[in-house]
């Protein structure tokens, strides 16, 4: 138990109750009034008779309400209550995190308890700290040269506050500032875009010559998930939501240079990876291949 200076502090406690409490090595007999915490770290220890479910907190000063937090427990970020530490004996805690961005990377904006560093792809980011807000959290900006087209690798080390390790010491969930990026074929849950719910496009263009533009054109675009649009030379050949995906392409293709893109949507059940919910799914995103154009000659 952490606090800033010697104070009395209020037992918040619900659901399943311990059946004895001791701090600072002393038993605490009276539950309902307030207590003496001193300043510093203090050691908490509480006995439970029974397995369940409850919660037991301490606060000072006046009680006041918590900002309203979806998907949080009515005491986060409320005003007073102290924080636990349940490694005190580290003199400066530090946590690294490894990651992959999603392509085009300009920017990042992180909310961490503590102080950090970051590196894209083994090299250093500029890091401008920003505010502090009222839980404690620092707001950081690490920003690089340059965008970086392709998913990177980030490596984050955070010198974290006492009792914000793990996942703690970053409250909320990391904002990318992107440009537009590149990813190739394949699964993009693997390149930085594992919680992203929407489309993306592949372009490539094919040079057909007289002879074969007269011919019939097949587009294949091999495995996809779960939807997807085929534009030719800017108009939309077929809208796809089923196997099987490939088209003929023949009215739509002319002799020399052709823009084939494909717009492929997956689910919602990349978005349903950042919350609580019933409903799950298969995340494997995107155009995964092969490609391919198969030029046979006309039925006569």
């Amino acid at each position: 138990m952490l606090s800033d200076n010697d104070i009395q502090a209020n037992i918040l406690m619900g659901g399943m109750l311990p059946s004895a409490v001791w701090l600072n090595n002393r038993e605490i007999k009276d539950l309902s009034g307030a207590i003496a915490v001193p300043k510093g770290a203090t050691p908490l220890l509480l006995r439970y008779e029974a397995t369940g479910r409850g919660h037991f907190i301490l606060q000072s000063g006046e009680d006041k309400p918590a900002p309203q937090m979806p998907l949080a427990m009515k005491w986060y970020q409320k005003p007073g209550v102290l924080q636990y530490d349940p490694m005190p004996e580290l003199e400066k805690p530090v946590g690294w995190y490894k990651f992959t961005s999603p392509p085009g990377l300009k920017s990042m904006t992180i909310f961490a308890h503590g102080s950090i560093q970051a590196w894209v792809n083994h090299k250093l980011m500029t890091i401008d700290r920003k505010t502090r807000r009222a839980d404690g959290a620092w707001k950081y900006v690490a920003t690089v040269k340059e965008s970086i087209s392709e998913p990177a690798r980030i490596t984050l080390r955070i010198e974290q506050d006492h009792g914000f390790y793990g996942g703690a010491a970053i409250p909320d969930p990391i904002a990318f500032n992107c440009a537009p990026g590149l990813i190739p074929l394949g699964d993009w849950c693997n390149q930085g875009l594992e919680c992203y719910s929407g489309g993306a496009w592949y372009r490539r263009s094919v040079t057909l010559s007289p002879e074969q533009a007269k011919q019939r054109i097949m587009l294949n675009p091999g495995n996809l998930t779960s939807s997807a649009e085929i534009h030719v030379n800017g108009k939309l050949a077929a809208t796809k939501l089923a196997p099987p995906w490939s088209i003929d392409i023949s009215k739509y293709v002319k002799t020399g240079k052709n823009k084939i893109e494909i717009l492929v949507y997956n689910t919602l059940a990349n978005h349903y990876v950042t919350i609580p919910t019933r409903y799950r799914g298969d995340t494997a995103s995107g155009l995964f291949g092969p490609v391919n154009i198969e030029i046979t000659s006309k039925p006569k």
